[in-house]
C-alpha cells in the first residue's frame, strides 16, 4: 500500500480489572489446619527418623567382647555386620551343609532354589533394620529361607516380631543389650 511505513500497531491492550480474591474465613481456618497438620506430621517423622538413627547407633555399639556377638550364644547380627562377603558366603555354606550332614536321610539343600549371593543381600537386608542385630544368624537365616519359600508378608512379620521379642528378652536377661 502506498504511504505505508510498515510498522504494525499493537492490538490494544484488555484493561479489564478484576476483583481481588478474598479469602473466606473457612478456608482460611481449613489451610491453617492443613498446615498445622503437614507440620506435625513432619515432626512426628522426624521424631521416627531420630529414634532410628539412635537404635543403629546401639545396635552397632562397639564389641567389648565376644559375647556381644551372641545371642542365646548363637552369633548374631553384630558378627555378621563385620563379616567379610568371603566370610558371609563361608557361614551360609556351612549352615546348609551342617544341615545336611546332620540329618539321618538325605535333604535337598537348604536353600535349593537361590544362590548364596541372594542369601547374602536377603540377610544384609534383614540386618539392615537395628531391631533385627541381637537376632541370631541361623534364626536369620530361617527367616531369608520363609520368605524366599513363598511365606505370607502377614506370617513373616509374626515371625520376625517373635525373634524379636526373644532376642530382647536374652539381651536383658544376660544384660547384654
Amino acid at each position: 500500500m502506498p504511504g505505508t511505513t510498515g510498522i504494525q500497531i499493537p492490538p490494544p491492550l484488555n484493561y479489564e480489572i478484576k476483583p481481588p480474591q478474598v479469602e473466606t474465613l473457612g478456608d482460611a481456618l481449613a489451610k491453617s489446619r492443613l498446615r498445622e497438620a503437614q507440620i506435625r506430621q513432619l515432626q512426628l517423622e522426624n521424631q521416627q527418623k531420630q529414634s532410628l538413627i539412635e537404635r543403629q547407633k546401639q545396635a552397632v555399639a562397639p564389641v567389648t567382647d565376644s559375647s556381644d556377638l551372641r545371642s542365646f550364644g548363637l552369633y548374631n547380627g553384630r558378627l555378621w555386620a563385620i563379616f567379610t562377603k568371603g566370610e558371609k558366603t563361608w557361614y551360609v555354606v556351612g549352615f546348609n551343609e551342617g544341615l545336611r550332614a546332620g540329618s539321618q536321610e538325605k535333604i535337598p539343600d537348604y536353600f535349593a532354589s537361590v544362590s548364596f549371593g541372594d542369601v547374602i543381600s536377603a540377610v544384609d537386608r534383614f540386618y539392615s533394620e537395628p531391631e533385627n542385630i541381637l537376632i541370631p544368624v541361623t534364626d536369620s537365616l530361617m527367616v531369608v529361607r520363609s520368605a524366599f519359600n513363598g511365606m505370607p508378608p502377614e506370617e513373616l512379620a509374626k515371625y520376625v516380631a517373635d525373634f524379636r521379642r526373644a532376642s530382647i528378652s536374652d539381651a536383658a536377661r544376660t544384660g547384654k543389650e
